[in-house]
């Protein structure tokens, strides 16, 4: 038998090799892949990616009134965990945590949301009112004895897979509702006002003095400054115009609310002594937010609630009053044929021989309030030939807005079409 040529084995080792490859390659198609474990907990899920389960330790701690509380999961590494028990030092406990995952009651978390949540988020709600929190380490978790370099990069993958978790999290229990809420000093102090009753504050105008909150319940208006509202640090210049100020004196701080055309998200923070300044700008989901109107509102409300407190009804409303300011504008309100109906009259100087005039039908939403609100305000410029004498330019028609007491002898004209007059203040002048 003749020996086989080199090349002819060459070959053949040749075929053989690439027999080999497609069998393992036809292996690999057929096998399934690892399925992500899933951990569950009063119903709720927690998928890990089938790549870090061997790499990855979750717990379900039990309900512990004076630590942690309800921690539903909490997620570590496990290489970490091991190399901390090596070093078997009381230092390294919480080794390798990566994130927890916990429940709090409604006033559990109104009241968390209250003061610095470093490394805690808030994700969503349930249907029961509850809430959900992520709660990330504010040091780092990494241990290791060796294999210093390769520890680091899965320490960075397995960060980065934390980061996705609170989206995810949510996403896949169909009982959950996204919720988030940020942190900044302003959402703090605006969270204090809502849920802690003993927090002092007051709102005040450039017109008018400040309006103490004691008593007020301003929850309403907090919801639409935080609910779905990302406040965002940035560069800013104070927009031109007037501001609504809701100051927190026992703190030393306050937050400017601009209202002017193009400024109305924007909000200033000012603290130690006016020395140092933050602009915030407000966004939403649709763009930016008008939180200047929104807090607007929350004064013209408090106003009503501060007269009621008075026990001053809507006729008290009836008689002359002048501007505070300039005593140039006149307010006359006299009462109409039937309960809760005012005719209101207000003029004001706008040059030689001329005057702005408004005239406008009121009614009182409810008699006990000393607040009447109009819809058919008509403004005109007069100018006079004589004492008695004048022609009429009409500027608008349909304005709306209200008056209401801010005190004993004062009244607040909220004119929500005409900025020139809103928000000043009046005072008796009979």
């Amino acid at each position: 038998m003749k020996p086989m040529k080199k090349k002819t084995v060459l070959w053949l080792l040749l075929i053989a090799g690439m027999l080999l490859a497609f069998a393992a390659c036809g292996t690999r198609q057929t096998g399934k892949p690892a399925e992500d474990p899933v951990f569950t907990r009063d119903g709720l899920k927690l998928t890990i990616p089938a790549e870090y389960a061997d790499l990855l330790v979750v717990a379900t701690p039990e309900y512990d009134a004076e630590g942690d509380g309800y921690v539903l999961f909490r997620v570590s590494e496990k290489a970490s965990m091991e190399a901390a028990k090596a070093l078997d030092a009381e230092e390294n406990l919480g080794a390798g945590e990566l994130f927890s995952i916990i429940r709090r009651s409604e006033k559990e978390a109104h009241e968390m949301l209250c003061y610095d949540l470093s490394g805690v988020e808030m994700i969503g709600r349930d249907t029961a009112e509850q809430y959900y929190f992520v709660c990330r380490p504010t040091d780092v978790r990494f241990v290791r004895l060796e294999n210093i370099e390769e520890g680091t990069k899965q320490w960075e993958a397995l960060n980065a897979w934390a980061d996705s978790v609170p989206r995810r999290f949510v996403e896949e229990n169909a009982g959950l509702t996204a919720q988030t809420r940020g942190n900044s000093l302003l959402e703090m102090y605006l969270n204090r006002i809502a849920y802690l009753p003993e927090t002092n504050y007051t709102l005040s105008t450039a017109a008018f003095g400040p309006l103490d909150g004691d008593g007020f319940d301003a929850s309403a208006y907090v919801e639409k400054l935080l609910d779905g509202v990302t406040y965002e640090a940035v560069d800013q210049k104070a927009p031109d115009g007037e501001c609504t100020v809701l100051e927190l004196s026992e703190d030393f701080i306050r937050f400017d609310f601009f209202l002017t055309d193009g400024g109305e998200s924007y909000i200033r923070q000012v603290w130690n002594d006016n020395r140092n300044e933050q602009f915030y700008k407000a966004s939403g989901v649709d763009g930016a937010v008008r939180t200047g109107e929104v807090v607007r509102d929350w004064f013209d409300e408090l106003a009503a609630f501060t007269a009621q407190k008075w026990e001053q009804t809507a006729d008290d409303l009836v008689g002359r009053w002048v501007e505070q300011s300039a005593r140039r504008g006149v307010i006359e309100i006299t009462k109409g044929e039937r309960a809760g109906e005012y005719r209101v009259e207000v003029s004001r100087p706008t040059g030689d021989h001329q005057k702005a005039v408004w005239t406008m039908n009121a009614k009182a939403p409810d008699l006990s309030e000393g607040r009447i609100a109009y819809t058919d305000a008509r403004m005109t410029i007069r100018t006079y030939a004589s004492e008695a004498a004048f022609t009429e330019e009409v500027k608008y028609e349909n304005g709306i807005g209200s008056f209401c007491l801010a005190g004993d002898n004062e009244i607040i004209w909220q004119d929500d079409q005409d900025v020139a007059m809103d928000t000043c203040v009046f005072v008796r002048a009979d």
